[in-house]
């Protein structure tokens, strides 16, 4: 009898382009977000493209639980589509700006990005579609054991995704390196309904079973993410690294148990976005705090007679925006001029320099002159509300870093280790003292307020 031929190689698949989300103010730096759309068949047809659930629910997470909406990145900028439009559609690929929409329905263009799951605060209520997992749930007890990943492959008798028996492991829904982010924010998870697993995340209540491949080298590399899709929860390949795995279990639907809160899989969709794009995202958020700046520092420019531009004042009192636009008093203005933020100011005209210290310097012709009244700290290189509010967020992530006995490679890409925060406070300190050298993002850098004005 001879032996059976050798299997013939899985087959790979392709992308067949890559959606690329960017971020208001910086249309000519690179997306913060890209994801590659692989030809699927969700209504029996080849299609190609990223669901735009998956789309906004990605960008909702890294805005910090902002909804929004898609627009096209041209000059037009037609509206492509937002949280009323059919969440099982498809985004095809191309270029997109993700705005954020307020309550009141103004956009805002300026929004800041969350780098990093560790900064990232779970919503109270989580998107609809997100919400469901049995609220009554009881665990099937085996005789003999307590051991939880025993538990687990007992309670779904397979990979949930594969239906493969042999060569399973117990994968954690919320990683189990999570356990400070969990204690931390566990008075939110709790408001999900159902049992709560215990802080350790070691439950049946926070694991499912997974072929050995698609759970530590699949999962827990953010390979794939389970999302939902039509009423069912798919696995859902946006990266080329594994065109073996996605070619067999792209939009494939999972049996995801019930005793699973959704709760927890949002938490976990969310960690897959930031361990896929975090670098990008701290890249992004760095970007849009120089932007700011600049901002800043232009509104304040003296005209050629070398006196204040309309709408602004030189005795640091209340003025009003070039846009006729009432100031904020005393403290900048917010970003509409309304006084709401008072960071010194926004993109649409602002008070006169106040607390905040942006506006301490204006520049005349050919020099600088101090404003009277003027934050002589800022002046001298000092930092403003919005730097201290971001390396508050900085130093929450390093004592994340510090935590962890070692260095993940998503800290390595990043540039973060234990400390990391100090250097970046004397780094923005030197900026702002010196923002003349290009070195340290000075108007060598790409002006992005200018083209982000002209393009958006």
């Amino acid at each position: 009898m001879s032996p059976c031929p050798p299997e013939e190689p899985i087959m790979r698949v392709a992308a067949c382009g890559t959606v690329m989300i960017y971020h208001p103010m910086l249309p000519n730096r690179p997306p913060f977000l890209r994801f590659s759309a692989f030809a699927c068949k969700p209504s029996g047809g080849a299609l190609g493209g990223v669901p735009l659930g998956f789309v906004l629910d990605i960008c909702y997470v890294v805005a910090g639980n902002r909804e929004g909406e898609l627009h096209l990145k041209t000059q037009t900028q037609e509206r492509v589509a937002g949280k009323e439009s059919d969440l099982d559609g498809l985004v095809t690929p191309g270029k997109y700006v993700f705005v954020v929409v307020q309550d009141e329905g103004r956009f805002d263009y300026e929004y800041d990005l969350c780098p990093c799951f560790a900064a990232w605060t779970p919503p109270v209520i989580i998107p609809e579609r997100w919400r469901g997992g049995n609220t009554t749930y009881k665990a099937q007890l085996v005789t003999g054991t307590t051991e939880v990943s025993y538990q687990v492959k007992f309670e779904d008798k397979a990979c949930i995704v594969t239906g493969a028996v042999s060569g399973r492991q117990s994968s954690h829904v919320i990683p189990k390196s999570e356990v400070d982010w969990v204690d931390s924010h566990f008075d939110i998870l709790q408001m999900y309904g159902g049992e709560a697993p215990d802080r350790e995340l070691n439950s049946a209540l926070n694991e499912v079973s997974l072929r050995a491949d698609l759970s530590g080298q699949g999962l827990e590399q953010a390979l794939f993410f389970f999302v939902p899709y039509a009423k069912s929860i798919i696995t859902l390949f946006v990266e080329e690294k594994a065109p073996d795995l996605a070619s067999q279990y792209h939009w494939r639907q999972a049996h995801f148990p019930t005793r699973i809160r959704r709760g927890y899989l949002f938490a976990r969709f969310a960690w897959n976005a930031f361990k896929l794009w975090g670098s990008d995202l701290e890249k992004a958020m760095q970007s849009i705090e120089d932007v700011k700046s600049r901002r800043g520092l232009k509104r304040k420019h003296f005209d050629t007679e070398g006196g204040p531009k309309k709408g602004e004042k030189d005795d640091g009192g209340s003025g009003s925006g070039g846009d006729g636009r009432p100031g904020g008093s005393g403290s900048g203005g917010g970003n509409r001029g309304d006084g709401g933020r008072g960071s010194g100011g926004g993109s649409r005209g602002g008070g006169g320099p106040g607390s905040s210290g942006r506006g301490g310097r204006m520049r005349g012709i050919g020099k600088e002159e101090k404003v009277q009244g003027a934050d002589d700290t800022e002046a001298a290189g000092g930092l403003n509300t919005d730097d201290e509010a971001l390396l508050a967020l900085y130093e929450l992530v390093d004592a994340a870093v510090s935590k962890r006995a070692c260095l993940t490679v998503d800290d390595v890409q990043a540039g973060r280790y234990a400390g990391f925060s100090k250097i970046k406070r004397l780094a923005l300190q030197y900026r702002r003292a010196h923002p003349q050298i290009s070195a340290v993002g000075g108007p060598c850098m790409e002006s992005d307020d200018d083209a982000s004005e002209g393009e958006m």
